[in-house]
């Protein structure tokens, strides 16, 4: 018995209906009420200059707050930084870290003989 269709045309008649039933019509969108503009008779005056900014800080509090963060830069400048043997204390650390890695390892493979 012959199919009157192969393979082929059926896959593109599938194709053909599934991009027509992507084009049929759903609901309409309908966006949701919206108020309308609120200053609608109000233009935009452009011949207004903008003002500076007002002050934030008075000149004594100027100073102040000048004179506090210059003391704490200075003060973070006298803490020490990292000495010569950190680098000796991380060798050693590594070093140490090594060895309980290297035991762990072994103790784990030992568990697994006693089995």
């Amino acid at each position: 018995m012959k199919m009157p269709f192969n393979k082929m045309q059926s896959v593109v008649l599938t194709l053909v209906a599934i991009a027509a039933m992507g084009c049929a019509r759903s609901a309409e969108f309908t966006a949701p009420e919206q108020a309308g503009a609120s200053h609608s008779d109000i233009y935009p005056r452009f011949s207004n200059k903008p003002r500076a900014a007002t002050k934030q800080f008075s000149e004594a509090e100027k100073q102040s707050l000048t004179e506090k963060l210059d003391s704490e830069a200075t003060a973070l400048k006298k803490v020490p930084g990292p000495t010569a043997n950190s680098a000796s204390k991380l060798a050693k650390a590594k070093d140490d870290a090594r060895r309980e890695a290297e035991e762990t390892v072994r103790q784990i493979e030992q568990s697994g003989k006693q089995d």
